[in-house]
Formats: C-alpha cells, structure tokens, sequence
C-alpha cells in the first residue's frame, strides 16, 4: 500500500504540489483566525442582574429586591441555580443556565421575567443585566497621563496643591466616562470600558435648613423645582403667510447660575429662588476607592471587557489602533495621553513562545535547564574551576562540607527544594563523575516525594556506597577499604540557594 501510494504521488506531483499549498494556505488562515488566548475561559452561561437601591439597608435590599427577583426567575428552562447577594444599595442576582444554553436566549428569559418583576419593587428602582463579559474579559487596562499640578521641590518630590490635583483628577474621570468610554466601546469585540479612579462631576445644591424654615419650605419642594426646571417643552407649529415657526421651551440647566434661578415658590409676589435657601456649587460624589500609581499619586484608570467568546488579539489590537488614532487626531485635551499598562497581547505572546519552544527543544528541555540551574545555584560561581558545568565533579569533590554544617532548618528546606524540583532531577545525578554528589541529586529528588529530609541524605549515603567499589584509578572514585575509607558527609546544599531559583 505505501509502495503504490509512493508511486502515485511521484506520477502526480502536480496535484500533490497543489494539495501541499493548499493545506499550508489553510493552515496559515486558522492560524491567523483561530482565538488563542493564554488560559481557557471556562465560565459557565450565567447572567448577572444588579439592582441599585438608594438609602436600603442589606436587609431591606434582600426584602424588597433581590427576593422577588429571585421568585420571579424560578422556572426558566434550563436554570441551573440561583444565586444572589444583597448589599447596601446594591443587589446582585446570578442566575446560572446549563453549558448548552445560548448566552442570548438565556439573557432574553432573564429579561422578561425582570420586566414580569418590576410591579413588585420599589418605584424608581430599575434592574438592569451585567455585559455580556467573563472575569477573564479584561483585556486592557490604561491610565490617563495628564499635564503635572505640582511644583518640584526636589529630586523625586512634588508639592501639589490639593485643589488642582482634585479639579485635574475629576476633569480625567470626566474625559473617561463622556469621551473615551463612548469611542471604545465602538471597537468591535469590546462590550464595556469601566472607570475607576478620580472624582465624579456633580452639580450640587447645599440647602440651608434655617432658609428653609424661613420661607415655610422643605427639601421635596426644592427637589421637584430643580427636577421639573430641567427639561425643554416642546411647543406646536406657529404659520404666518408662507412661513412656519416651531415653538419651543428652552429649559435645560447648562451652568451654576442656571440652578441659581430656579423659582422655588411665589410668597406674596415674591419669588423665592433656589439661591435664596441653597449654595449651589460644582462638586464631586462620594468615593468608595482610589487608584494609585505605584504608591505616590492618583489617576484615572479604565478598563476593556471583550465580548464573551470573542478573540482576545484581535480585540486588544483593535483597541491599541484606536488609542493611537486618538493621540494622533488631537481627540485628547492638550497634554492628556493614554499609557497602558496591562495588555493581554503579551501574555498571550508569551504562551505561544512557551509552546514553540517545547515544540522545538523537546519535552525535556525546560525541565533540564531547571534542574540544572537548581543544582547550580547551590555552588557560587567564583568557587567553581573551570567552565560552569555542572556535570563536573572538581567543584563537588572540594566542597563537601561535615555533618554538623548542614543544620536542621537546613534539611528541611532540602525537602523544600525538593519538591520544587520534582522528578526532574532525577536523570541528573547520573551525570556526576563524582558518584555521591550524584546520587544526592537523584536521592534529593526520589526522597522529597513524602518523606523528610533527613531519609532523603541517608538515602544519598546509601546509594553513593553502591559506587565505592569503582577502582582507585576512576577519577573521583572512593573505596571503603580499611582505614582509608573517608567519611561519608551530606550533599552540599546551602539555605540560601534553595530558593534562589523558583520555577
């Protein structure tokens, strides 16, 4: 049969030479296509609904909120489990489906039972479901670089002024979340940017409850005036002649003075306005957490979730295109940059190369050079003769070191090392011309398996006797031949070098 096949691939080579190009030009498109990530996602199908709730203790949340909810997704096809936690202000429901179901089935189920729901929650609570991301979705994560608010007092050392550094960090977080959150999340596999750092912008409205008394007021009242002030009115068709007007009622709050002139009540003719019984300011909301770049200041940071299932390359290209688009077309403000400093392209990259090199060294390649550098790390390079080899016996021979050197905390980290290193030191003592520094690698390696230390040396001892009738000429040889025999003494092994090489 393989004569025949030989002989028809030598009468065809033409075909054989087109099917060979056409294999490799499939091969080199699944490589290029084909999502290659660092580590398998193995989340299940599983769709979060987080509710927000104001002012509710975690048992008013459980209550009122996540109970119904969780009522009303009891029955779903395919339903696995429920879970759920309550928090203050905050409910989170995870319900989980079989592997077999879609993601988008299951999150349209999920979305009409929590329309279903909604008659039962508080009014003005709206639950809403989490992206459709994993906890390996985050792909790229940034910081922005903004001008420096401070004045160098030194080396290394910066006086900021506070107030600078508060409207600087809550103008990033601003640009973040209205700019830069919108333009990547047009980036195709990209399912949400979240935002952490700085300081959120608000428009506040400090009210005195003196004023209040003062003009027979009360916060609800204000509420409504500034709520029902903020909004345009949209008017009819005004026909003259030949022309036509459209009527509107501009309303919408766009400065401070704005809010300042919001009539709250009329008091004998008089109107009150919100200046009168308030200080309105531009603020920021309460924070809950802070970013820091290495321990010295803050800054506004983002990050990219992919698309469950989507390719995590191609997707952190995608993005790293963008962000140099927007550097290079001045989207940013003046002096405002995007520094990264997390991208899953290279700990992809880096998995790949793991794997060539496996490919092409071989099996046992990495777990040699690890062995080997374990064994060397035990002897320091300027106390060695000759190349640092450390197949040689000279180095060994020399340093061998009484019993009463290697104390006992010694041994146990022996083991520790041991363990570390597995069975992967063990074809390595073979390669000692001295016969007991190699048989205390191979004895280290069988011995740290489950047993302590200490039966780890008397092990080294005992299969290092099992040479000592080499002849006298063999270099390095030792014979147990009446007084001459010398003393058998521990592997050379120092505290200090055992953990110097962690893989």
């Amino acid at each position: 049969m393989i004569a025949s096949l030989l002989e028809f691939s030598l009468r065809q080579r033409i075909l054989i030479l087109g099917l060979a190009c056409l294999l490799s030009a499939l091969g080199l498109y699944a490589f290029q296509s084909i999502p290659i990530d660092a580590y398998p996602d193995v989340t299940n199908i599983q769709v979060q609904v987080l509710t927000e709730a104001p002012g509710l203790s975690p048992v008013e949340v459980e209550r009122f909120i996540t109970y119904p909810l969780e009522l009303q997704m009891t029955g779903l096809p395919g339903l696995v489990e429920i879970r759920s936690l309550s928090k203050f202000a905050l409910s989170q429901v995870v319900v989980v489906f079989r592997d077999d179901v879609d993601i988008y089935f299951a999150r349209q189920l999920v979305l009409e039972r929590m329309i279903a729901a909604k008659v039962r929650l508080p009014e003005a609570v709206e639950p809403v479901m989490a992206p459709i991301s994993t906890g390996l979705g985050e792909v790229y994560q940034y910081y922005l670089e903004g001008p420096s608010t401070g004045l160098r007092a030194g080396p290394g050392t910066w006086l900021e002024d506070q107030a600078a550094v508060e409207a600087a960090l809550t103008s990033q977080r601003t640009l973040q979340d209205w700019v830069l959150r919108p333009l990547l999340k047009s980036v195709p596999g990209v399912i949400d940017v979240n935002a952490l750092g700085g300081f959120v912008k608000q428009y506040q409205v400090l009210v005195d409850p003196a004023k209040l008394r003062k003009y027979d007021l009360t916060i609800h009242e204000v509420y409504d005036a500034v709520a029902k002030n903020n909004a345009n009115a949209g008017g009819n068709v005004l026909e003259r002649h030949a022309e036509r007007a459209i009527v509107r009622g501009l309303g919408l709050i766009k400065t401070v003075p704005d809010i300042e002139s919001i009539i709250v009540k009329e008091a004998a003719g008089t109107p009150v306005f919100v200046r009168d019984v308030a200080d309105v300011r531009i603020g920021h909301a309460v924070r809950h957490g802070a970013a820091v770049l290495d321990g010295e200041r803050e800054v506004v940071s983002g990050t990219v979730l992919m698309l469950r299932g989507g390719n995590a390359r191609e997707v952190v290209q995608a993005v790293k295109q963008k962000v140099e688009a927007l550097h290079r077309d001045g989207t940013l403000p003046s002096g405002t940059k995007i520094v990264p400093f997390y991208d899953r392209i290279e700990l992809v990259t880096e998995a790949i190369h793991t794997v060539r090199d496996a490919l092409i060294e071989g099996p046992g390649a990495g777990q040699w050079r690890d062995a080997e550098e374990q064994v060397r790390g035990d002897f320091p390079r300027h106390e060695r003769s000759g190349p640092a080899d450390p197949l040689r016996h000279s180095d060994h021979q020399r340093r061998l070191p009484a019993a009463h050197d290697t104390p006992r905390h010694g041994r146990e980290d022996v083991r520790a090392a041991g363990l570390h290193a597995g069975d992967r030191a063990l074809g390595l003592g073979r390669g000692y011309a001295d016969p007991f520094a190699g048989a205390c690698v191979a004895a280290f390696a069988r011995g740290s398996s489950g047993r302590n230390a200490s039966h780890a040396m008397d092990e080294a001892t005992v299969s290092a006797g099992d040479h000592l009738d080499a002849p006298a000429s063999q270099p390095g040889a030792r014979r147990l031949d009446g007084a001459r025999a010398p003393q058998l003494q521990p592997c050379p092994v120092h505290r200090e070098g055992v953990h110097s090489h962690p893989r």
